[in-house]
């Protein structure tokens, strides 16, 4: 992990780098190998991580298919018992359909009712691969709050002028609306749910890569460190300063031996460190030629 290293851009390409370190003198053998391992652990990477995407979508998928085929059972359940207590209503009372302002409140709210549950069940699918605190789960609690508040307004009369509010219309028209609008709900959703059940059964057989390889890793034609070029300058400048350092102080030191009078504080000084009180001392090279 240590040798991975990974740059991710906003047009959603990404870069990968294998770094990997030589012995300290390597030979030319041990060179290649190591480049040659570099760009095979870098394409194994590539290759595992594609694999990961698609066992993970795959997995996603028939995770979400289980869930809404069991969901469409039961919808398809609740829409065969819709079906005959509709039946047996109209049957009972003699009541086939409704007026005009009636049937269209009810279609419009089983509408709306149709929606909040396929938001709902949404809500249960997103939840599991985003979890609750997600900005798109938060637009769905909002959507959905929005479509209870617009549903409520069908009930109480806030719609519209030419809209009836449910709650005003006669005991047997309200409870005929309520069955005819509680199979048009449930006819919506299990179609809903047949085409989502579709598309994750396709989604669960495919097998597409993840990943568009541009530029596959090839082993480097040039070592990442250390720097050679920078090495060499430093080198040079090093060995020309140590060059000048050494001609100086060899001078020094033939200056200091043929004329010692001229250097006679650091002749001395030397002298003290070596031979303490009984050190000579040299004067000063004036003071010698006046002596």
């Amino acid at each position: 992990q240590g040798s991975l290293s990974s740059e991710a851009m906003r047009t959603g390409m990404f870069t990968l780098s294998v770094k990997l370190r030589t012995p300290r003198l390597p030979s030319a053998r041990e060179r290649d190998s190591v480049r040659m391992m570099s760009a095979y652990i870098a394409n194994a990477f590539v290759a595992a991580l594609d694999r990961y995407n698609r066992d993970r979508l795959m997995t996603s998928a028939r995770s979400t298919r289980i869930f809404i085929e069991s969901e469409h059972r039961a919808k398809m359940a609740q829409l065969d018992s819709a079906y005959a207590q509709l039946q047996q209503f109209q049957e009972a009372h003699q009541a086939i359909s409704l007026p005009e302002q009636l049937t269209a409140t009810v279609s419009a709210a089983a509408k709306l009712t149709s929606q909040i549950e396929q938001t709902e069940m949404q809500m249960g699918v997103e939840e599991r691969e985003l979890g609750a605190s997600s900005p798109h789960m938060k637009a769905l609690a909002a959507q959905l709050e929005a479509a209870k508040a617009e549903l409520q307004k069908y009930d109480d009369g806030g719609a519209g002028e030419y809209i009836i509010a449910l709650k005003n219309a006669p005991a047997l028209l309200r409870e005929l609306a309520g069955h005819l609008r509680e199979t048009k709900v449930l006819e919506q959703v299990t179609s809903f749910l047949r085409q989502e059940l579709e598309e994750q059964r396709i989604n669960e057989e495919r097998d597409l890569p993840s990943l568009q390889l541009l530029d596959r890793a090839q082993p480097p034609t040039a070592p990442a460190a250390p720097n050679t070029k920078l090495y060499g300058i430093a080198g040079l400048l090093v060995g020309l300063l140590g060059a000048m350092g050494l001609v100086w102080t060899r001078a020094f030191a033939r200056a200091v031996r043929e004329r010692p009078q001229v250097h006679y504080r650091l002749v001395n000084f030397i002298r003290t460190a070596r031979r303490g009180n009984r050190a000579v001392l040299l004067e000063p090279a004036k003071t010698a030629e006046n002596n």
